[in-house]
C-alpha cells in the first residue's frame, strides 16, 4: 500500500500574562511576543512568550505535501 504524506492546519489557543495600564497598551504588548509550546519541565513562562500548552482543535485544510 503506497505512503501519503499530508499537512494539515490545526487552530490551538495560547495564553500570555502581561502588566500594563490599560487593555490596549496590553494588547500591543503582547504583538511583539513569540508563541512557544509549553508544558511541564518546558522552562516556557506566560509572562514572556504566548504559551501553547495543548491542541484544542481539529485537523483543517488537510492536503498532499
Amino acid at each position: 500500500m503506497p505512503l501519503f504524506e499530508l499537512y494539515a492546519n490545526v487552530t490551538v489557543s495560547a495564553c500570555t500574562t502581561i502588566e500594563a495600564n490599560t487593555l490596549e497598551e496590553a494588547i500591543e504588548e503582547s504583538k511583539e511576543r513569540p508563541v512557544e509550546i509549553g508544558g511541564v519541565n518546558s522552562g516556557v513562562t506566560e509572562t514572556e512568550v504566548w504559551v501553547i500548552d495543548e491542541p484544542d482543535g481539529e485537523a483543517e485544510r488537510i492536503r498532499e505535501a
